[in-house]
């Protein structure tokens, strides 16, 4: 075959246009033709397709500006505003309150025609803000609006009746109540904090809980806990020592459990200082002692890396052990949730031995009494008999500092 007559049998344009239309003029104006009007079409569409997302990007950004405004126009109503006042009254009552959890835990269960009215008054402030947390978790209101108007609304509120909303859930047994709030919380505390750090450094991590949270999925706080015994069961106390800027949701996130293969024991003793610091005295605590067939009810606490370090200082002479397979989780709090991936608890080191004389504070003995009232009817008898002392103890009326200062900072003394 000739050389010509192979070029011309290679070519691609052999399978895509006729010999004739090849050779004549008029047949290349009719392909040129059809590739512009094909390519015409394909731009008309592509114009269409983006006037398309346009017009819907911009009645959604309608829509979510909408919902603001009717947001707003809820939370101006008269109904409304009296009830916000009523909650910004307990809002100031928990905040100057030594024992926050204890004063919630109070009223919530107090009687009386005068006390129902007040918790009454509350509720549409609470339904409110767990509607706004609802909506915006779906992307039904304009991001920058709600920061600009209700961020700051509904931050202030979640933080500052945590303890209130800890005990409504033990008191109701719901630990997912008002679980959309509380996420839109959290989500609004990370996106401040994400717009804090310096343009210069993006690339710095902003310390934030388990992610899966913000995603707005039920999924824990954060992957560990604390199984608290003692006066962690206290959620004034555990608040002592877990003060970051997370802690408020790590208190209400709290929820009681049980401890396999343990159970509680007067078994550690420490050196501590009386009103006079060259006066010492050995008191006794309460520790865990392992029997297997045993229960040991408690709390779990979820904490944070620096929680753990602030804990290790407070329970300075007990060493921190994994029981993670060793826990009994409430029904309740297994509805739509994981368990926690590492559970720590604290055991002394050198547990004491019950013959010697025991001396435990009279403080530590009343904080065990009132934490039982905190966790309400429903879980309140887990805790019975928390604070009672086997015959032969002894209480000490007078106050004391621990001798180490890290170790008072930690716990909050």
């Amino acid at each position: 075959m000739p050389l010509s007559a192979l070029a011309l049998a290679a070519s691609p344009l052999d399978a895509l246009v006729p010999a004739a239309a090849a050779s004549s003029p008029s047949g290349w104006f009719a392909i040129s033709l059809g590739v512009f009007e094909n390519l015409i079409l394909a731009i008309t569409l592509l114009v269409t397709v983006v006037t398309a997302y346009l017009i819907w990007s911009q009645a959604r950004a309608h829509f979510e500006v909408d919902k603001v405004h009717r947001v707003i126009e809820r939370w101006n109503e008269p109904a409304m505003s009296d009830s916000v006042a009523s909650v910004d009254e307990l809002l100031n009552e928990l905040a100057s309150a030594e024992q926050p959890a204890e004063v919630a835990a109070g009223l919530r269960v107090k009687a009386g025609p005068e006390a129902e009215a007040a918790r009454a008054m509350h509720r549409p402030v609470y339904n409110l803000l767990q509607e706004i947390g609802a909506t915006y978790k779906r992307g039904l209101l304009h991001d920058d609006l709600f920061d600009d108007l209700f961020a700051s609304i509904v931050q202030r509120y979640y933080e500052g009746l945590a303890p209130y909303m800890l005990t409504m859930r033990a008191q109701l047994g719901r630990v997912s109540l008002l679980e959309d709030w509380e996420w839109l919380a959290a989500h609004t505390r990370v996106r401040e904090a994400r717009k804090a750090v310096p343009k210069a450094g993006r690339g710095t991590p902003v310390t934030i809980p388990h992610k899966r949270l913000l995603r707005g999925s039920r999924e824990l706080l954060t992957d560990v806990a604390v199984f608290g015994y003692g006066s962690l069961v206290h959620p004034d106390s555990a608040a002592r020592t877990v003060r970051g800027p997370w802690a408020p949701f790590q208190v209400a996130r709290t929820w009681p459990a049980n401890l396999r293969g343990y159970e509680r024991a007067w078994n550690y003793r420490q050196e501590v200082e009386l009103q006079d610091p060259q006066e010492r005295a050995h008191l006794t605590f309460l520790g865990l002692s392992p029997r297997e067939g045993r229960v040991c009810p408690g709390v779990l606490v979820p904490v944070l890396v620096d929680d753990l370090a602030s804990l290790d200082k407070r329970e300075r002479d007990y060493e921190r052990v994994e029981v993670t397979d060793r826990i009994g989780y409430d029904a309740e709090f297994l509805r739509g949730r994981d368990p926690y991936k590492r559970v720590y608890t604290y055991v002394p080191r050198s547990p004491a031995d019950d013959s010697t004389r025991a001396v435990v504070p009279a403080s530590y003995v009343r904080l065990l009494a009132r934490a039982k009232d905190v966790w309400g009817e429903r879980y309140g008898a887990m805790f019975e008999g928390l604070d009672v002392l086997p015959s032969g103890i002894e209480t000490l009326a007078r106050m004391y500092r621990f001798v180490d200062p890290e170790q008072n900072a930690a716990a909050g003394r």
